[in-house]
């Protein structure tokens, strides 16, 4: 499960929280308005627990995202869940 992010609206961070309830291949992405992934912020197998990560706004080339809305999404043994975040410059 993949639980709110915060703080939302954020500026210049939020931490993201989220359950794996069994070990499992995980992947967690920011994604923007048009659907293009433009962060990836694990990939990884792990194992059961509570996890938390930080977006500090910026894409997989190091550019800090423009303001807007942008959606997390955690993928994990076939499922997928998603959060919208709001990023204010």
């Amino acid at each position: 499960t993949l639980s709110q992010n915060y703080p939302n609206p954020f500026n210049p961070a939020t931490t993201i929280n989220y359950t794996v309830p069994r070990k499992a291949q995980v992947t967690l992405a920011i994604y923007n308005l048009l659907g293009q992934r433009i962060r990836v912020l694990r990939s990884r197998p792990l194992p059961a627990g509570v996890f938390r990560i930080l977006w500090n706004g910026v894409d997989d080339d190091g550019h800090a995202a423009r303001s807007g809305v942008y959606f997390a999404v955690l993928e994990a043994s076939g499922r997928r869940s998603v959060q919208r975040l709001l990023l204010v410059r």
